[in-house]
């Protein structure tokens, strides 16, 4: 205050009163010695006692040092006569205590002109006072047009996010959010950023549970398109303004499940998925059984061809089911050496691989078996005991190869030829009652080749393909 002080006198102008003017500049100087000391305790009445000086017509010297002359040649002591300065301050402290932003601008504007007033009758410390006042004018301003445009613009921003649209709501608040505080528009951008964040945890969460709702191809592949849109539904990436390493997951899987919808083979892409889920843990428990059904009905499905496949496109099929045990084994190891050790099942490939046909080995047994018998006291009784063992292999005949299964039929017909014709029965005899026999040899892409048991035999083998 000192040197406040000591600047004011210094700085400026030093007027005398004359004596014919004293009674109105006596009263006019003490009261507004009196305002000072009041500004900060009753800055009410300090604007008081200022504005009746400042309405004074009779006293013209403002914002001075000023001296009364009480007689000629005698004079009163200096006065701080500074009525703009000092009601300026009194309008600043009842600004600073007013609640209301409306209230407070028209204190601070009445304040503005005041130092205005003072500046202009150059006082040089209302310089630096009026544009602090200016500043808080600007700031406060600023702060009624963001009152009064701020609801319908956050409406608008709301609106954005409910719907999912972070860019544009993130657009909206650079746009139109000029007239925002700078850290107000910036706490927007960064809620924008966090609503984001939580969106998209909700809708992985949403896609984990739709795995664990469809952990087989076939219900997976039969969902409409509706249905697998709304149930596997993703955020638009252009819609956000940030995004996360499970979303990116999820967008990738998703994108699968569309190839595995349209028919593509996508075991080696859910593998994949699989070995980059392991960082998240829990999607791998929910993407393991779809990618292990997937691997079981390609398996399945190559069993199902190799059934009655030649041997040659046999070995091919086990050849392509060996790879999708490899590549299941590969995926099994990896999770194995990570810490999603345990936390999926342990997968039966062995009894998968078991569908495959298997070649039977007991023709050369049968064949001589069939010749001891002819040789046998009692040829009849002998092959009809061939025939038995060999309708015994029917209970393994699922998983027996095409060619094994020809072959067994092929010796329960020339079994049974042989059997009737040697109880003195016509070829013809033999082929009615083998009738059965011969449709399925047919079935089963059976032909006419010579037999070694003789002429009577082929003829029986002839008529039973026609």
């Amino acid at each position: 205050m000192k040197i406040l002080l000591l600047a004011l006198i210094l700085a400026q102008d030093s007027k005398t009163i004359p004596q014919a003017h004293k009674r109105d500049y006596i009263s006019a100087a003490d009261n507004c010695r009196k305002a000072k000391k009041l500004v900060e305790s009753d800055p009410k009445e300090a604007v008081r006692l200022l504005t009746a000086i400042l309405e004074n017509s009779e006293i013209e010297e403002r914002e001075c040092r000023l001296r009364i002359e009480m007689r000629p040649g005698t004079y009163s002591r200096w006065y701080e006569f500074y009525p703009y300065h000092f009601r300026a301050r009194a309008y600043l402290v009842l600004a600073d205590k007013s609640a209301e932003t409306a209230s407070r601008i028209k204190l601070l504007e009445k304040s503005e002109k005041d130092f205005a007033d003072s500046v202009s009758r150059n006082l040089p410390p209302s310089k630096s006072k009026l544009a602090a006042v200016r500043e808080k004018l600007r700031v406060l301003r600023n702060e009624q047009l963001a009152a009064e445009k701020e609801p319908p613009f956050r409406k608008e921003w709301r609106t954005l996010l409910d719907e999912g649209r972070f860019t544009a709501a993130k657009a909206h608040v650079e746009s139109s959010g000029g007239f925002l505080p700078a850290g107000k528009r910036e706490k927007y951008l960064s809620d924008t950023k966090t609503e984001c964040k939580k969106a998209l945890g909700t809708a992985t969460r949403s896609f984990y549970l739709a795995l664990k709702d469809y952990p087989e191809t076939g219900t997976l592949s039969r969902l409409s398109s509706s249905e697998f849109n709304l149930r596997f539904r993703l955020p638009d990436e252009r819609d956000l303004v940030s995004t996360t390493y499970n979303y990116s997951w999820c967008r990738s899987v998703r994108s699968t499940l569309e190839r595995m919808r349209s028919g593509e083979d996508v075991l080696q892409r859910l593998l994949t998925h699989g070995i980059e889920a392991i960082p998240m843990m829990g999607p791998l428990v929910f993407l393991e059984p779809l990618a292990w059904s997937t691997a079981r009905d390609q398996v399945m499905a190559i069993t199902g061809k190799a059934k009655n496949a030649p041997r040659k496109e046999r070995d091919a099929l086990r050849l392509e089911a060996d790879r999708v045990r490899k590549a299941w084994e590969e995926f099994t190891a990896k999770v194995g050496e990570s810490k999603m050790r345990g936390k999926i099942p342990a997968r039966d490939f062995a009894s998968l691989m078991a569908r495959f046909p298997v070649v039977w080995e007991g023709a050369p047994a049968t064949r001589k078996a069939i010749e001891t018998g002819l040789q046998s006291e009692t040829p009849q009784t002998a092959l009809a005991t061939v025939e038995k063992g060999l309708a015994g292999e029917r209970k393994i005949w699922e998983r027996l190869a095409i060619e094994s299964r020809r072959e067994i039929v092929r010796l329960q017909i020339t079994a049974g030829a042989l059997r009737i014709l040697a109880g003195f029965e016509s070829v013809e005899d033999a082929v009615e009652k083998l009738g059965p026999l011969g449709r399925k040899w047919k079935q089963l892409g059976g032909s006419n080749s010579p037999s070694p048991f003789g002429p009577r035999v082929d003829k029986v083998f002839r008529k039973l393909l026609r």
